[in-house]
This record gives C-alpha cells, sequence and structure tokens, in this order.
C-alpha cells in the first residue's frame, strides 16, 4: 500500500512538524471537511495511518500529525515484541505545550488549503491523543471533537474545561485500570458546570486502549466508530452534497 502523504510543516517555535495526509476521493459525496487525528502511546503506525485512511474515505481530509518528533521518536506497531517500553522516553517527552503546537499545525494546513472552513473541522483522539483532543478543542475553534479514553484529562486539564469550543464525544472503558470513574465524573461535572456540550459513553467490559489488539474489545471500538460518524455528522462537520451541486 502506498504511504499516506507527508508534509513538513513549521513548529511553533521548534522543530519542523511531520504531518500524514489522507485525501478523500475527488469526486466526494461530501463537502470539505477535516479533521486531525491523534495517536494513542503507540504512536504513528500503520494501524493509525489505516485510521486515516478510512476517516478519508468517508469524506474528510485526515491529518495525523506525528507528536514524538520532538523526542526523536516515531512510534511502533501494535504487535512490537519491545512493548511500550520502547517508547516509554517518547511518551515522558510529551507535554501539552508540544502537543498543542503540533495540533496548531495540523489545524493551519487544513486551513491553507483554502477550501475547509473551521466549522467544518473536528479532532479526534485516542488515550494521550484524547487529551489532546480535549486540549485542542480548549484552543481551536472546532467544529467538533471527539476523545477516546483520554487520560490525564483529570485533573490535569479540568480547568479547561470552560473554554471548549465545540460539542465534545468523550467515549470510555468501563474497565479501565488507567481512568478511574471518578475521574471520568469530575470531567463530565465540569463540563456540566461550565455550560458546555458533551457527551459520554461508557463501555462496560471493555478494558483502555479498547481499539488495539491486546485490548480489542469488538463491541465498543464497533458502536463507538459509529457513534463518532453520526456525531460528527450530527455537529454538522460530514455534510452530504446536495444533488446536483458541484
Amino acid at each position: 500500500m502506498v504511504p499516506l502523504e507527508l508534509v513538513h510543516v513549521p513548529g511553533s517555535g521548534g522543530p519542523a512538524v511531520p504531518l500524514h495526509i489522507a485525501r478523500p476521493e475527488a469526486r466526494s459525496e461530501h463537502l470539505p471537511a477535516g479533521i486531525i487525528v491523534l495517536q494513542d502511546a503507540y504512536g504513528y503506525n500503520t494501524y493509525l495511518e489505516g485510521t486515516a485512511r478510512r476517516l478519508s474515505e468517508l469524506g474528510f481530509t485526515a491529518v495525523v500529525p506525528e507528536l514524538f518528533h520532538h523526542s526523536g521518536g516515531m512510534g511502533i506497531e501494535y504487535d512490537d515484541p519491545r512493548g511500550m517500553e520502547a517508547n516509554r522516553e517518547h511518551m515522558r517527552a510529551l507535554n501539552p505545550d508540544n502537543v498543542l503546537g503540533d495540533i496548531r499545525a495540523a489545524y493551519a494546513w487544513l486551513l491553507a488549503e483554502g477550501t475547509i472552513p473551521a466549522e467544518r473541522i473536528a479532532v479526534i483522539g485516542w488515550c494521550r491523543g484524547g487529551q489532546g483532543a480535549f486540549l485542542a478543542n480548549a484552543h481551536l475553534p472546532l467544529g467538533a471533537a471527539i476523545s477516546m479514553y483520554g487520560n490525564r484529562i483529570a485533573p490535569d486539564l479540568l480547568p479547561l474545561s470552560a473554554s471548549q469550543h465545540a460539542r465534545i464525544l468523550m467515549i470510555w472503558a468501563g474497565d479501565d485500570h488507567f481512568i478511574p470513574p471518578a475521574e471520568r465524573r469530575a470531567i463530565a461535572d465540569a463540563l456540566t458546570s461550565a455550560g458546555k456540550a458533551h457527551d459520554h459513553a461508557v463501555f462496560s467490559g471493555a478494558e483502555h486502549g479498547f481499539f488495539a489488539p491486546s485490548s480489542y474489545h469488538a463491541l465498543a471500538a464497533g458502536v463507538s466508530w459509529s457513534m463518532s460518524v453520526e456525531f460528527l455528522r450530527a455537529t454538522g462537520v460530514l455534510v452530504r452534497r446536495e444533488k446536483g451541486s458541484s
């Protein structure tokens, strides 16, 4: 399979940001829309590349920033025998400022395309990428945000609840050993107190990382993907062209 298009764009005062791009078909049945796709703890790999392709097939221009590039990493495959230890130093090097800078770079690239308005740009992320989605939605005028089992949102980013721009869908694993129920409730309560539009789904029996092979949960992964697509439609990010329009 041909790799995704790779571009390097200026970072926020740091090194250039590598962005992997999956484009929709030229005659997509949807109006131009963009989505920023944020990695889990494994980083950029063939699974994330496949996810970007899957989103492009829906009509999105999907942009995947390499969040580990600041520490010289890229990512590992889910079946890498070294396991998560191979990414430990890169995970430790991640910080909200760098992540936000990379997301801003991806967002600016999408706007520079000239065909995608801000209200049809969304963000989706898993694990630390789920945290990144929450972070992005607090700083950018997005059309929608989706956070899949985003960790370290509570208590670290709770103050950003009042700054959320778009409606946010937050999907959780019921048997998540990294994110206890109290943290999920704290996030929901903070968003409610701030008067922000938010939706939550908890999949009982699913573990953290239920999209990954090691903890895959077919029902949780399948239903949460379907929910995400419908959420993007309902929020006006993914819009079908009217018949006869060009």
